[in-house]
C-alpha cells in the first residue's frame, strides 16, 4: 500500500489487519472476533507455509508435517470468514527457502543461501537447505482448496490462489537470510497480485 498507492506507514497499519496462527487454523470464535468488524469489501489472505513444514516439531512425533499442513487447509477451506464473501478469501502459496540443497539451514552454524543475481535457470530441486518442501507443500494446498465442497456435487471451493511461489524462485538475490523477503521490490508483487484479481473482479 506504501509503496503502490503511496499511503503513510500509519495509513497502511489502518487498512491492513494481521493475525498471527503458525500452526493451526484460528477457531470458530477467534476468527468471528478476528473479522467482527469486516465487511463485503474486505480481504483475507493466509499463508502457512514456513510454519508447518520439515524444520518445525509437530504435535507428536508420530505426526507428519504433510498431515498437519493438509489439516490446516481444510480447516480453511470449511472456515466460515464472517461478513467477507468466501470469492476475497486469498490463499497465498509459499516461497521456497532459499537455502541451497543439503547446504546447511537457519538453524544450523553455517549455511549457503540466496544468490547475486535473479537466477531464471533455477529450479526446485537446488533450493530447500537440509528440509527441503516444496513445491510439495504449495501442491497439497493447491489439491485441498481446490476440491470440491460438499454443498453440491459441481461446486468447488471459491478461495482464491495467490501463486506468488513461481516467481520467487527466482529471486535468491532478494532474501537476505534465506527464508524472508523484507526487501522491497519482488514483494510488492505480490500484493499487486492481489490488486489485480480485486480490479478483474470490479469489472465484471
Amino acid at each position: 500500500l506504501q509503496h503502490v498507492f503511496g499511503l503513510s506507514a500509519h495509513e497502511a497499519e489502518e487498512t491492513v489487519k494481521y493475525y498471527k496462527s503458525e500452526t493451526s487454523f484460528p477457531s470458530k470464535k477467534k476468527l468471528e472476533n478476528f473479522l467482527k468488524d469486516s465487511s463485503p469489501n474486505d480481504y483475507f489472505v493466509f499463508n502457512y507455509g514456513h510454519h508447518l513444514d520439515p524444520t518445525k516439531k509437530m504435535e507428536s512425533s508420530s505426526t507428519k508435517w504433510e498431515d498437519a499442513f493438509k489439516k490446516v487447509m481444510k480447516e480453511a477451506s470449511k472456515a466460515s470468514y464472517k461478513n467477507i464473501p468466501l470469492e476475497h478469501v486469498f490463499y497465498r502459496t509459499t516461497s521456497v527457502r532459499h537455502f541451497l540443497r543439503d547446504k546447511g539451514d537457519w538453524y544450523t552454524n553455517s549455511s549457503v543461501a540466496g544468490g547475486a543475481a535473479p537466477n531464471m535457470n533455477v529450479t526446485w530441486s537446488m533450493y530447500g537447505g537440509n528440509h527441503p518442501s516444496q513445491p510439495e507443500q504449495n501442491l497439497i494446498a493447491l489439491d485441498v482448496l481446490g476440491k470440491k465442497s460438499g454443498t453440491t456435487a459441481t461446486k468447488r471451493n471459491n478461495i482464491g490462489i495467490l501463486d506468488t511461489s513461481p516467481m520467487m524462485l527466482a529471486r535468491g538475490d532478494a532474501s537476505f537470510d534465506g527464508s524472508h523477503f523484507c526487501l522491497p521490490g519482488p514483494i510488492d508483487y505480490w500484493s499487486r497480485m492481489l490488486y489485480y484479481r480485486i480490479y478483474i473482479e470490479k469489472q465484471k
